[in-house]
Order: structure tokens, then sequence, then C-alpha cells
């Protein structure tokens, strides 16, 4: 059984055999799908679905030790990068972690620098060990959003100290990985073909938006009473909708209070006063993260003739940060279902 500390010995031995997988990139193995797997993002990118039978090798990236290793990937449309999966095995832990693209050359690895992303990551073991290694999905979360043209580009993992490998297939699907010994990402480049005779690519996908970025942020919408309804009943519950077109609503940024702002108590001593903000139990379905539906349950029924005035907080946002601007605002008044007379009609009946 071939270990990987043979497969780094041989890295340094190159083998300079003629590669046979530069030049023009091939789609064939490539996906391009919308909407992605968890219905809110598109997958921008995938090299080939990770599959344990498929893997035969791990590549190292470990900067601190010399070695930058990357691959490339393709969008066909300008795009927002919000997620990036590998599959890895884990020497040590990764510290400082970024993320670093780099443009294409045409067939000959990667380029100039372009830019390098704040990111964070977690690994979930796959339940699969090989070569004495666990692999790992490692899922990376680009902090902020990663805004990028269409076009043909390199992407690698960094850190300031850490080791992985990363889970490499046979490639036959678009330009092979390469590396940078000297751990700068400046290169010289090397491909996998010209190192070991063999053309190997990352099981990667990159997950975003398609298309121009969208900057709209969620609203509020089927309320329940609704705005300026009148003869409310007094047990009733509050029941609101917020809502975002293309990313989920960040639940945590719903921001909800109910006043009695009625003018004028009306009422008789020790009944309640106008003016208060009710108290109750909030609670919301985020069935579907794009329409969370969000519903109060007053902790005592509302008085006759109630205004009740409810507010949804500036700063609802979706999962991008688009923020509602301004207040939500809305407003009913209740009624027992009782009907009432005056003294004077009451003294009419005696």
């Amino acid at each position: 059984m071939r270990s990987l500390t043979l497969v780094l010995v041989l890295s340094v031995c190159a083998v300079f055999a003629a590669s046979t997988d530069l030049g023009e990139v091939s789609h064939g193995g490539a996906a391009y799908v919308t909407p992605g797997p968890n219905g809110f993002l598109d997958v921008l990118y995938e090299t080939i679905e990770f599959d344990y039978g498929q893997l035969v090798n791990g590549i190292a990236t470990a900067p601190s030790y010399g070695w930058v290793s990357a691959d490339d990937f393709i969008l066909e449309e300008d795009s927002t990068i919000e997620d990036i999966t590998y599959w890895v095995l884990v020497n040590s832990t990764a510290n400082g972690y970024v993320h670093r693209f780099w443009n294409d050359t045409g067939g000959s690895g990667p380029g100039s620098e372009l830019d390098q992303a704040a990111a964070t990551y977690a690994l979930t073991s796959t339940g699969y060990s090989q070569w004495g290694y666990v692999i790992y999905e490692c899922d990376i979360d680009l902090d902020p959003d990663h805004d990028m043209d269409a076009g043909h580009y390199w992407g690698a993992s960094w850190f300031t100290s850490g080791f992985w490998y990363i889970a490499v297939a046979n490639n036959a699907w678009d330009d092979m990985a390469y590396f940078d010994y000297g751990g700068s990402g400046s290169g010289p480049w090397y491909s996998s073909q010209s190192q070991w005779g063999t053309a190997y690519g990352f099981f990667q996908i990159y997950e975003g938006t398609a298309g121009e970025p969208e900057f709209d942020p969620p609203y509020v919408e089927g309320m329940d009473p609704d705005d300026g309804e009148v003869q409310v009943p007094l047990d009733s519950n509050i029941v609101f909708h917020c809502v975002d077109a293309e990313h989920p609503v960040d639940t945590g940024t719903i921001d909800f209070t109910a006043a009695d702002t009625t003018l004028g108590t009306g009422r008789a001593l020790g009944a309640g006063s106008s003016n208060r903000t009710l108290a109750g139990d909030f609670d919301f379905d985020d069935t579907d993260p794009l329409d969370i539906v969000c519903t109060f349950d007053p902790d005592d029924d509302f008085y006759e003739g109630d205004t009740i005035t409810n507010t949804v907080a500036a700063g609802l946002a979706d999962s991008k940060g688009n923020e509602m601007a301004d207040d939500f605002v809305w407003t009913f008044d209740t009624w027992s279902g009782v009907a009432t007379s005056t003294w004077g009609a009451i003294k009419a009946e005696f």
C-alpha cells in the first residue's frame, strides 16, 4: 500500500514527463447547475462529485512547509462565490486560513495572483479513511462573499501553519492541479503531469450566486391582522411573514414589537394604559428559509377598542447581509364582538 509520505518524496524527485492535459479546457466532466444542492446557492463549478472509489491520492498543501497546491475552476457567468468544498486528509490543523485566487495563463497553470479572500472552514468526517488518514469534507465559507467575473481561474487554500492533503482523482475534465514548491504562490508552478506523469485534479465545488449580484433586502408581508383592519377579536395572535426573493432570511435579525398605542385610555380605572409594549411569546417557522412565518401570542387578551401598532425593526437581513433600511409598521383596532349601548339608550328601556 503506497503511503502519502512516499508521494511527497516523489514530488522532490520530479519526473518531467510531457503533459497531455494542457491548453484548452474541456468541460466534459465539469458541471454548471442551478439551483445548488441546498436549494439557494448555484453550483458555479464542480469538477466531479466526490466518490471514495475514485480517490487515487492526496496532494499536500502546506505553505508554511513550502508547498502550495492549486486547481482551476471556470465561471460561466459573473458570479458571487460564497462557499467552496474540498475533500481533505488532515495531517495537522490549519491556522490563519484564507483562500487565494489566480488568473489563468492559457494552459500553463496559475498566473498572477488576483486576491486573497478571508474564510473559515469546517471539517466533517466522511466515514472513510485512506493511508491511515480520515477523509473529511472541508466546507469553506468566504466572508465576505467574493465577486468574480466570468472566466477561467485557479484557487487554493492558504494557511500560516498546518498541513493538508487535498483528495484527488485522475483528471479528465479540466486542467490538472499545479504546485509551487517555494510556498509563496507566485511560482514557478509545476503540473502533476510533470511531477508524477499523472494528471491529478481536486474534488472541488464552488457555490454562490450566478449572474449579477443581488442586493435586495428581505421584506414583510402577509400580516394577520392586516394593516388598517378593525373589529379584530380580543384573543387574536399576530402573524406576519419575513420574505426574501433569493436568499434565506437571517432569523437572528427579526426584531418585532407590538404596542398598545390607543389615544387616551378610554377604560375603567386600572384596566391598563395606552402606549405600552405588549408581553407575549414570539415564535417563527423556518421550514421555508425564504418565507419565515412569524407568530406573536400575547400573554393577555387585547382590550376593547385598542389600537395595536406592530413594528418589525430596520435591519431585517438575508444571508448575504442585505438589510431592510426602515422599520416596517402596521396597525389594527380591536373589538370584543359585543354591541355596546349609550347610557341614554339604557335609560330609555326603563
